[in-house]
């Protein structure tokens, strides 16, 4: 599938020296892992802030590949590690998850390395589930990534029902991609009638109806409308960090990201662990949201029972291919999409890849 690239775009000739990297919280403290053939060795620096972890202390020295276990360089809640050869640009580095307890999908969307040897850049756009339970701590995290924007992807009645909780002096733009879709997408209204919902979730309906959710994310007006602005959001080059979220940051989230990474040339596999990660983030809390949701309702659990309704709150592969083979068969390719589906010049796929991408 065709990446939509304009004819002014520019990348830097050199690639990065690593082809593999990442940060992940392990034990308090951090694991900082790389691979990096034809380095001598590895400078690793921190800071509390992306921008400046390049110019922080050194944490640790290694060879051209390397695992490493960092303890906190500090009190603070989030660090940023600089990878730095002896001779190269550094690729700068931070866990994924806000680690949020009112938002346990709340996590940075860059970090990944795309086919011409690019990194996504961390720290300047976010994906997330509900931003309505989050606590003050949960804020202050927030707080911390200097966030400019949240972009709510929800519907009107969930916005109603769950109103975010935000840092102040953060703009809020409602981008309400399933407005005019079937559904709407309001999914627990489905559970109202559980003979209804029983009857629509046997013999793998469940996963039939999120596929059809999935490909209303790329085909529905309100969609195309609201992931062309998204698009034109994160391509802002003065616009700040961004978040955008949901309710659960696995459907509708989850095809913004897959959408931006792709355009940006991440792999499809990449993408596709990166939708995935949302089962491991989420399980808890879908789990405690169904149980609460039936309990509430005093839905009959033998007729509804979780095991039915499991694949609504879950992500799997085919979910996400329905989207791509939706993108497929009404535009082409991603080009087509942009430039058909989301009426979108293709500057602004260089001006995403421009800003959102280093070397």
């Amino acid at each position: 599938m065709n990446v939509a690239t304009g004819a002014g775009a520019a990348m830097p000739a050199t690639p990065s020296p690593f082809e593999t990297a990442q940060v992940t919280a392990r034990g308090g403290g951090y694991s900082v892992t790389w691979r990096a053939p034809g380095v001598d060795r590895v400078h690793v620096r921190a800071a509390t802030t992306a921008v400046n972890a390049a110019a922080g202390p050194e944490v640790a020295l290694a060879g051209p590949s390397a695992t490493i276990d960092v303890p906190p360089p500090g009190p603070a809640r989030r660090w940023y590690f600089a990878l730095t050869p002896d001779d190269g640009p550094p690729l700068t580095l931070a866990e994924r998850s806000l680690g949020l307890t009112g938002a346990p999908n709340f996590r940075d969307a860059g970090g990944y390395r795309a086919a011409d040897g690019s990194w996504v850049r961390m720290g300047l756009f976010y994906r997330a589930d509900g931003l309505n339970t989050l606590t003050e701590e949960d804020l202050r995290a927030m707080s911390g990534l200097g966030l400019a924007t949240v972009c709510d992807l929800r519907t009107a009645a969930e916005r109603a029902a769950a109103p975010d909780r935000l840092p102040e002096a953060v703009r809020s733009v409602v981008l309400d991609v399933q407005g005019d879709a079937p559904l709407g997408g309001d999914l627990l209204a489905l559970f109202e009638d559980p003979a209804r919902a029983a009857a629509m979730f046997q013999h793998g309906g469940a996963v039939r109806l999120m596929a059809e959710i999935n490909r209303s994310n790329v085909a529905a007006p309100s969609a195309r409308r609201n992931y062309a602005r998204l698009l034109e959001l994160l391509a802002d080059p003065y616009g700040g960090p961004l978040v955008y979220h949901c309710t659960g940051g696995k459907d509708r989230t989850g095809w913004a990201s897959a959408l931006v990474l792709s355009l940006l040339g991440v792999p499809r596999e990449t993408v596709i662990a990166d939708y995935l990660a949302s089962n491991g983030y989420l399980r808890e809390k879908l789990g405690d949201l169904l149980h609460d949701f039936l309990t509430e309702h005093e839905l009959d659990t033998a007729e509804l029972n979780p095991e039915l309704v499991a694949p609504v709150m879950q992500v799997h592969p085919e979910y996400l291919q329905a989207a791509f083979d939706e993108v497929e068969a009404r535009y082409g390719d991603l080009t087509g999409y942009v430039r058909d589906g989301l009426a979108l010049d293709p500057s602004i796929v260089d001006a995403l890849r421009a800003r959102l991408l280093t070397r």
